[in-house]
């Protein structure tokens, strides 16, 4: 599953990862969601949500909101 959106879950926790200011890469812990790899600028949007096979949750973004809705774009086309 796929999803472009515009906001980010509340982060609950950090579990293994850097959060420096708007920038947070790594593993956290995300209300409604759970565990997740977050990959982000929080200072930018929109931000691409992926589910993968196995379950796990994956969400970044670029500082280019055009080029986000591309890599968006281009995950819900395989």
């Amino acid at each position: 599953m796929s999803l472009l959106t515009d906001t980010l879950p509340e982060i609950e926790m950090r579990t293994n990862g850097i959060g420096l200011g708007y920038i947070q890469t790594g593993h956290f812990r995300l209300k409604d969601i759970g565990a997740c790899r977050l990959y982000v600028n929080m200072k930018f949007s929109p931000y691409v949500q992926l589910t993968l096979a196995d379950g796990k949750t994956v969400i970044f973004n670029t500082s280019d909101s055009e080029l986000t809705e591309h890599l968006y774009e281009t995950c819900i086309s395989f």
